[in-house]
């Protein structure tokens, strides 16, 4: 599986590709970035497949992660994403969740939560055709979705886009939708 590191914490890449080194998920990172706009640099030179995810920070100079996110997904629509964000800002979930990201990780990382999204696309991803895997990751993670999408989301995210969709006219309030 190859992977893309974009935060503008230098320790924090360097501490993400050691805990990624020590997985045994057959990982390979293809580039570690300090900003969206060298990683988006980047990925305008790859070609389809030659990246399966993007792991991001949100808050990052020159260019954040939820533009990465928006215009990577636009260059590369079935690449999986997974958000790192020191801010518990109910606004950027939602704004990432609008880009189709996998997961949303709080920093510090959890080693053992990101090691199991890893784990389930790299099985999903596996010599089956992509678009059954992100089917069938779509449906483990309790989603249904429209035909023909590539999206694929972690159990939460799903709920959170129900009860957002749901409660779309109402006042909204963080507390209310934890609680739920």
């Amino acid at each position: 599986m190859k992977i893309m590191i974009v935060d503008d914490e230098e320790m924090i890449r360097l501490g993400i590709e050691k805990i990624l080194s020590r997985m045994g998920l057959d990982i390979e990172i293809i580039g570690s970035y300090g900003n969206g706009l060298e990683a988006m640099t980047a990925i305008g030179k790859l070609k389809s497949g030659e990246l399966d995810v993007l792991i991001t920070d949100i808050k990052m100079p020159v260019m954040d992660g939820l533009k990465l996110l928006e215009k990577a997904k636009a260059y590369m629509p079935e690449l999986a994403a997974i958000v790192l964000s020191g801010f518990n800002d109910f606004e950027y979930a939602r704004q990432a969740i609008r880009y189709g990201v996998t997961d949303y990780f709080l920093k510090p990382l959890d080693k053992k939560e990101l090691y199991e999204v890893l784990a389930k696309m790299k099985k999903l991803r596996s010599p089956k055709d992509e678009a059954v895997a992100h089917s069938e990751l779509g449906h483990e993670a309790g989603q249904n979705s429209a035909p023909g999408s590539a999206r694929q989301e972690h159990p939460i995210v799903a709920r959170v886009k129900q009860i957002l969709d749901k409660e779309y006219d109402l006042e909204f309030h963080l507390e209310r939708l934890a609680e739920k």
